[in-house]
């Protein structure tokens, strides 16, 4: 087992660019006050059917490698999944109240002995504890290290799931800075956790880090599928669907292989083999860089309230605007887009329903590098937007450290092992060996290691993401590490999204204005997909009889709406525009004054 683990630390190791020596376990230098033997708690989440008996068994399992690397046995709690978030909130609540009521008792204690020590009296001694040996003797008479049982009203090491409940630990003082802790013995988490996740993963104006993201996968990429069969057969180069590093739905390339396939389908051409059967374009897309704006938070749909974020913009440089989705400036590609899709689908060159559609000449598709192999062999990829690192990425799954711990560095030294010691790692993963898992006897092509799973009960389940960094373990089942490279890939894509932590904007008033926004919205597309082309773009560029000026018609009714001001106006505290800017001046440091 050590010898195979060992493999695996090096093969992680090599494949993550760093390089190791020791037994194999990722120690770091100790900066704890405390050298003695202690229990920390750790809290999980789990699925409903893992068993006492399981989580016993790991934690044996880890506390062999941790006792002797760092003098600390770990206590798991492993909580269902559903009842989880609710579970470690009323556990940090009770450790707060028995904290505080300590503190009270200490009070109330030293009052009495200054009282007594008035009236020449002496109050009786307290209860002491006895200060636990750091050896035994075991009933086979060897000695053995004693390590405490954790306490009732202990917490040290839990997971933090989404940016809500980050928020509520953070805000409330619950968690300890890690900052201290990461500038020391647990620096080696900045080679190993995605710089993006760590660097986000704060409350908006506060540097401190209060808690370790565990490190995974980001994000997917928008990519643009092309027909392979039909480019070759229509003589059209993939290649000149990108121009000057640029791939759009509107190009006049993609606009006019669209409008081909199209024709050729009108006129039941016999040129191409089942042209009949080909969706020329698999469905109505709206440009992928725009962001709605609505009450339920989904950036996908329809509102006319948006903004606009491209792949070269980079937020601590360009503050991104919030307006109206017809603004000509600002949204200009977006429109543009808008007009071709609604000429597509005057022409009937759209799917019916997608989800039947059995060949398409073009689509889009949003999926991670690895998944688009399904595309790959009947159409050409082209990353048409890379993916974005956004809250549900930072905030997904992380390891804080209670305010109340009972040591922070020596929690710290913990988590630094969850998330770079692929032995510890894969046990907190997959369970102990031989019992839950075993390496497969023959390796893959390439020579590597994969697992099995022996539990078939599943009496031990954890989420991959809520244990620590995925890149230090196996993907899964007969899956070799090396299946983590086209993530890694992935991260370094990635950029971030302008709106990354931008967040409890909904209060009483912005609800009541995005609620008008909302119906208003439905109300203006249900009229635009009534128009043709030729009309919406008629409304884009309307001159009135008798003026010289154009005018945009859309736009205009948009902000003669009367909650577009309550969501727009920069000079209202209230507004969702002064509350970004305001969020984006403290979190970048910046001063502008106009969205």
């Amino acid at each position: 087992m050590k010898k195979r683990l060992l493999s695996l630390f090096l093969a992680i190791a090599t494949l993550a660019g760093f390089s190791s020596c020791g037994k194999g376990s990722a120690k770091t230098d100790s900066t704890s006050a405390a050298d003695y033997n202690m229990t920390l708690t750790l809290w999980l989440p789990t699925s409903e059917d893992t068993t006492e008996e399981s989580i016993a068994l790991v934690e044996a399992a880890i506390n062999e490698i941790t006792k002797k690397a760092y003098n600390t046995a770990i206590d798991i709690t492993a909580i269902p999944e559903d009842e989880y978030d609710e579970a470690i909130k009323n556990k940090v609540l009770a450790v707060e109240e028995a904290e505080n009521l300590r503190l009270e008792e200490e009070q109330s204690r030293k009052k009495a002995e200054r009282d007594a020590k008035k009236k020449g009296e002496t109050l009786p001694p307290r209860e002491t504890e006895t200060a636990a040996p750091s050896t035994f003797i075991n009933e086979d008479g060897q000695v053995e290290q004693f390590y405490p049982e954790a306490g009732e009203n202990q917490l040290d090491i839990f997971c933090i799931r989404g940016y809500d409940n980050f928020a509520f630990f953070a805000d409330n003082a619950y968690l300890a800075p890690l900052d201290e802790s990461l500038a020391a013995s647990s620096k080696l988490l900045k080679s190993y956790v995605f710089s993006s996740l760590l660097e986000y993963a704060k409350i908006p104006g506060d540097t401190s880090t209060y808690a370790i993201p565990n490190n995974h996968v980001v994000g997917e990429y928008t990519y643009l599928l092309v027909n392979k069969r039909l480019c070759e057969a229509l003589k059209y180069d993939i290649s000149e669907f990108t121009v000057d590093g640029l791939t759009a739905l509107d190009s006049e390339i993609c606009t006019q292989f669209i409008t081909d396939i199209g024709m050729l389908k009108d006129n039941k051409s016999t040129a191409i083999k089942g042209i009949e059967n080909v969706d020329p374009l698999l469905d109505f897309y709206y440009d992928p860089n725009v962001l709605f704006w609505n009450g339920d938070g989904d950036t996908s749909k329809f509102s006319v309230i948006a903004s606009y974020s491209q792949d070269t913009d980079e937020p601590d440089k360009n503050r991104e605007g919030i307006g109206s989705v017809f603004n000509d400036s600002s949204m200009k590609r977006f429109l543009s887009t808008m007009t071709m899709m609604k000429s597509m689908q005057d022409k009937g060159y759209i799917a019916k329903d997608p989800s039947k559609s059995t060949e398409f000449g073009v689509g889009l598709v949003s999926c991670s590098n690895i998944e688009i192999a399904e595309y790959t062999d009947e159409y050409h990829a082209i990353v048409i937007k890379n993916p974005r690192v956004d809250n549900d990425d930072v905030f997904q799954s992380m390891f804080g450290v209670s305010m109340y711990s009972l040591d922070v560095d020596r929690s710290m030294e913990i988590v630094t092992a969850i998330n770079t010691d692929p032995t510890i790692r894969t046990i907190l993963q997959y369970g102990v060996e031989g019992i839950h898992w075993d390496y497969n006897e023959d390796l893959t092509e390439n020579g590597e290691q994969t697992i099995k799973f022996l539990d078939k009960s599943s009496t031990y389940k954890m989420n991959l993401v809520d244990t620590g960094n995925v890149f230090m373990t196996y993907p899964g089942e007969n899956l070799p590490i090396s299946n983590w490279e086209m993530g890694k890939a992935q991260n370094r894509d990635s950029r971030i999204n302008p709106f990354l932590g931008f967040s409890g904007y909904m209060d009483e008033k912005t609800t009541e204005a995005f609620e008008k926004i909302d119906k208003f919205s439905e109300e203006m597309l249900a009229k635009i997909n009534d128009m043709t082309a030729e009309e919406f773009e008629g409304q884009l560029k309307y001159q009135a009889p008798g003026s010289n000026k154009k005018k945009n018609v859309l736009d205009s009714k948009v902000k003669a709406e009367n909650a577009y001001a309550d969501i727009t106006e920069p000079t209202d505290s209230e507004s969702l525009v002064f509350k970004w800017v305001a969020f984006w001046d403290e979190t970048y440091g910046k001063n502008l004054t106009q969205v």
